[in-house]
């Protein structure tokens, strides 16, 4: 993620297995310095409440699996193992992550309805955070709390995939109908769990990388990547191609 107030760009690796946190400066690339976040597993940040400090989904807790766990289906004449939970006992921590020392303040965890999320993002001037969990739930958070403040249900038809700041207080993303094989950009009411269709496609490579959703509120631009590398402008209030 970025902070324009600050002019960084934020972003995460693991290496020697450790989370770590590094800083770019979003205009020339070059790195302002990285630091170790030890006590957790991160798993995607966003801008934070303030500058200097982002919100963090991280996994905390986990224990070792169990010898002969065998949590993904076994390959044609695997050993199957033990059927278990790869999750084991952890849970999904919604973290602040002070970006120079890397202290990090755990704010809520929880176990999400469906086990897993599948989208993560921030809205500090509205003090939000909101996360989708795997079978369509949002949850909405103070972001400077945790406090949960939300948790309602999406539309089955369309399964949430990725979504960004739309304007009037919406959600807009990107959803996908398993049934027809159709995307679809649609809108969120985090407090509600409206959602509302603006338009479907077949994105090229029949696939798009949910991580590249970018949104422009105030262009009503809203930006995707399809699986072959196209880019594609949508029009964030109606759903059409740009």
């Amino acid at each position: 993620d970025s902070d324009s107030k600050v002019n960084a760009l934020y972003t995460m690796g693991v290496p020697n297995g450790i989370s770590t946190f590094f800083t770019l400066d979003a205009t020339s690339g070059a790195s302002k310095g990285s630091v170790e976040v030890p006590s957790l597993q991160l798993q995607a940040i966003q801008a934070g409440a303030k500058s200097g400090v982002v919100l963090a989904m991280s996994y905390k807790d986990a224990p070792p699996l169990p010898v002969g766990c065998q949590p993904y289906a076994a390959a044609p004449g695997q050993d199957p193992g033990v059927p278990c939970d790869p999750r084991g006992a952890g849970s999904n921590a919604l973290a602040s992550v002070n970006t120079v020392t890397g202290e990090a303040v755990i704010l809520a965890t929880t176990q999400f309805s469906s086990g897993g999320w599948v989208s993560f993002l921030t809205d500090s001037a509205a003090n939000r955070a909101y996360i989708v969990s795997g079978d369509n739930t949002v949850y909405t958070y103070n972001l400077t709390t945790g406090e949960l403040l939300f948790m309602v249900a999406a539309d089955p038809t369309y399964s949430l995939q990725a979504l960004q700041l739309g304007r009037g207080g919406l959600l807009v993303g990107v959803a996908r109908n398993y049934v027809t094989s159709q995307n679809a950009v649609v809108t969120v009411a985090p407090a509600t769990g409206a959602m509302i269709v603006l338009s479907t496609l077949n994105f090229s490579g029949d696939t798009w990388i949910p991580s590249t959703l970018v949104s422009e509120p105030n262009s009503n631009s809203l930006y995707a990547v399809s699986g072959d590398g196209a880019l594609y402008t949508f029009d964030s209030t109606t759903g059409v191609t740009r």
